[in-house]
Protein backbone atom coordinates (compact mmCIF):
# COMPACT_ATOMS: atom_id res chain seq x y z
CA UNK A 1 0.00 0.00 0.00
CA UNK A 2 1.23 3.48 -0.77
CA UNK A 3 2.16 5.95 1.93
CA UNK A 4 -0.75 8.20 0.97
CA UNK A 5 -3.14 5.26 1.27
CA UNK A 6 -1.85 4.51 4.75
CA UNK A 7 -2.29 8.15 5.76
CA UNK A 8 -5.86 8.19 4.49
CA UNK A 9 -6.64 5.04 6.46
CA UNK A 10 -5.15 6.54 9.62
CA UNK A 11 -7.98 9.04 9.95
CA UNK A 12 -6.24 11.95 8.31
CA UNK A 13 -9.09 14.30 7.46
CA UNK A 14 -9.88 14.54 3.78
CA UNK A 15 -9.52 18.33 3.73
CA UNK A 16 -6.12 18.12 5.46
CA UNK A 17 -5.03 15.50 2.94
CA UNK A 18 -6.15 17.58 -0.05
CA UNK A 19 -4.63 20.82 1.27
CA UNK A 20 -1.26 19.13 1.95
CA UNK A 21 -1.30 17.54 -1.49
CA UNK A 22 -2.05 20.89 -3.14
CA UNK A 23 0.70 22.65 -1.19
CA UNK A 24 3.19 19.99 -2.25
CA UNK A 25 2.04 20.23 -5.88
CA UNK A 26 2.54 24.00 -5.91
CA UNK A 27 6.10 23.67 -4.61
CA UNK A 28 6.94 20.85 -6.99
CA UNK A 29 5.37 22.56 -10.00
CA UNK A 30 7.58 25.59 -9.39
CA UNK A 31 10.59 23.35 -10.02
CA UNK A 32 9.07 21.68 -13.04
CA UNK A 33 8.93 18.34 -11.22
CA UNK A 34 5.23 17.92 -11.83
CA UNK A 35 5.96 16.19 -15.15
CA UNK A 36 8.84 14.10 -13.79
CA UNK A 37 8.53 10.36 -14.20
CA UNK A 38 8.96 8.88 -10.75
CA UNK A 39 9.81 5.27 -10.03
CA UNK A 40 7.65 3.09 -7.87
CA UNK A 41 6.82 4.13 -4.33
CA UNK A 42 8.36 2.35 -1.35
CA UNK A 43 6.45 -0.33 0.53
CA UNK A 44 4.89 0.82 3.81
CA UNK A 45 3.79 -1.64 6.48
CA UNK A 46 1.98 -0.16 9.48
CA UNK A 47 3.43 -1.72 12.64
CA UNK A 48 1.63 0.27 15.33
CA UNK A 49 -0.42 3.45 15.66
CA UNK A 50 -2.31 5.53 18.18
CA UNK A 51 -3.63 9.08 18.29
CA UNK A 52 -0.13 10.57 18.84
CA UNK A 53 2.19 8.55 16.58
CA UNK A 54 2.48 5.87 13.91
CA UNK A 55 5.26 3.35 13.31
CA UNK A 56 5.98 1.98 9.84
CA UNK A 57 8.41 -0.49 8.31
CA UNK A 58 9.46 1.17 5.06
CA UNK A 59 11.25 -0.60 2.21
CA UNK A 60 12.74 1.51 -0.59
CA UNK A 61 13.52 -0.64 -3.63
CA UNK A 62 16.21 0.45 -6.12
CA UNK A 63 14.83 3.36 -8.14
CA UNK A 64 11.99 4.17 -5.73
CA UNK A 65 11.19 7.88 -5.56
CA UNK A 66 8.36 9.66 -3.83
CA UNK A 67 7.26 13.08 -2.65
CA UNK A 68 7.16 13.55 1.12
CA UNK A 69 4.96 16.32 2.43
CA UNK A 70 5.95 18.62 5.31
CA UNK A 71 5.25 17.06 8.69
CA UNK A 72 6.34 16.96 12.28
CA UNK A 73 9.44 15.32 13.69
CA UNK A 74 10.12 11.67 12.87
CA UNK A 75 12.76 9.11 13.76
CA UNK A 76 14.36 6.37 11.69
CA UNK A 77 16.01 3.10 12.66
CA UNK A 78 18.08 1.39 9.97
CA UNK A 79 17.25 -2.28 9.47
CA UNK A 80 19.71 -2.36 6.54
CA UNK A 81 22.38 0.06 5.34
CA UNK A 82 20.58 3.29 4.39
CA UNK A 83 21.52 5.74 1.64
CA UNK A 84 18.57 7.90 0.59
CA UNK A 85 18.84 11.16 -1.33
CA UNK A 86 16.53 14.08 -0.44
CA UNK A 87 15.90 16.85 -3.00
CA UNK A 88 14.04 19.88 -1.61
CA UNK A 89 11.91 22.33 -3.57
CA UNK A 90 14.41 25.15 -2.83
CA UNK A 91 17.19 23.23 -4.63
CA UNK A 92 18.88 21.92 -1.47
CA UNK A 93 20.04 18.33 -1.70
CA UNK A 94 21.27 16.01 1.05
CA UNK A 95 21.69 12.32 1.75
CA UNK A 96 20.49 10.28 4.71
CA UNK A 97 23.28 7.80 5.49
CA UNK A 98 22.83 5.24 8.26
CA UNK A 99 24.62 2.01 9.08
CA UNK A 100 22.58 -1.05 10.03
CA UNK A 101 21.32 -0.55 13.60
CA UNK A 102 21.79 3.24 13.68
CA UNK A 103 18.99 5.70 14.41
CA UNK A 104 18.38 9.26 13.25
CA UNK A 105 15.95 12.09 14.00
CA UNK A 106 14.55 14.33 11.28
CA UNK A 107 13.02 17.45 12.78
CA UNK A 108 10.01 19.23 11.32
CA UNK A 109 10.21 19.97 7.61
CA UNK A 110 8.70 23.15 6.22
CA UNK A 111 8.69 22.17 2.57
CA UNK A 112 8.08 18.99 0.59
CA UNK A 113 10.97 16.99 -0.82
CA UNK A 114 11.56 14.04 -3.10
CA UNK A 115 13.29 11.08 -1.47
CA UNK A 116 14.97 8.48 -3.66
CA UNK A 117 16.91 5.23 -3.42
CA UNK A 118 19.68 5.40 -6.04
CA UNK A 119 21.48 2.32 -4.72
CA UNK A 120 21.35 -1.17 -6.22
CA UNK A 121 19.80 -2.81 -3.15
CA UNK A 122 16.71 -2.50 -0.98
CA UNK A 123 16.81 -0.01 1.88
CA UNK A 124 14.70 -0.97 4.89
CA UNK A 125 14.03 1.17 7.94
CA UNK A 126 11.59 1.65 10.77
CA UNK A 127 10.00 5.11 10.81
CA UNK A 128 8.11 6.68 13.70
CA UNK A 129 6.13 9.82 12.91
CA UNK A 130 4.19 12.13 15.21
CA UNK A 131 0.66 12.96 14.17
Amino acid sequence: MSYLGVLMRQKLGFLDFVSNLLLASIGIASLGWINASFGTEPDYKLLAANDKMATFEVTYHPGDEMILLPRTMRTFYAVTEVSLERNYTNGKKDTLLLKKGEASVLFSEVQPFVIANHTESDVKLISVILR
